[in-house]
């Protein structure tokens, strides 16, 4: 019966995987004006590794803040404005329902909710998998990453200690949590 269930998903293109990938401190902030309010060494290459050839959903405000199209990904932004201009190799749509049914999406093994936090919101119900840097340290923003740990078990987990010597000013762990 699995073999007849994973058919129909491929045949009808259906996600196999719904992800978040989110970097989000003790108290779950993810911005502040705009702008992340940490860096982190290394953190855009693990992302980048996690997500190459995956599409990445976000919000218009995400978007803006990268500031380009990220190569290597199909990139679709959700905005409400159907006159907002994306940059070069990025795909506009109206919603995130609208971003599901795209065949590019549909047709992929996975693909991965990008922010910003409306976004997650909406998307949540619909995850299956969470890539998480969470960041030891509460931070002043205005930007949330909401969720119920209790719906989520953690099924890797990598811990990266403060490191002076590197300019790593913070603890920070890399998570994948999946849904129970």
């Amino acid at each position: 019966m699995l073999a007849v269930t994973v058919v129909s998903l491929l045949y009808f293109g259906e996600i196999m995987i719904l992800s978040a990938m989110v970097a989000a401190s003790d108290n779950n902030v993810i911005g502040n004006r705009g702008v992340i309010p940490w860096h982190i060494k290394g953190e855009q290459a693990h992302a980048k590794q996690l997500s190459l050839g995956k599409p990445l959903i976000m919000g218009r405000k995400t978007h803006e803040s990268i500031g380009r199209s990220l190569p290597g990904r199909l990139n679709i932004v959700i905005s409400r404005n159907p006159a907002f201009k994306v940059f070069d190799g990025a795909v506009l749509v109206g919603s995130l329902d609208e971003a599901l049914q795209l065949p590019d999406v549909k047709d992929a093994p996975e693909a991965i909710i990008f922010g910003g936090e409306k976004i997650f919101e909406e998307a949540m119900p619909k995850l299956d998998r969470i890539y998480l840097t969470r960041v030891h340290g509460n931070f002043d923003g205005d930007t949330f990453f909401r969720f119920n740990p209790a719906e989520w078990k953690i099924i890797s987990e990598e811990k990266h200690p403060t490191d002076p010597t590197s300019g790593q000013p913070y603890d920070f762990d890399y998570l994948i949590l999946e849904r129970i």
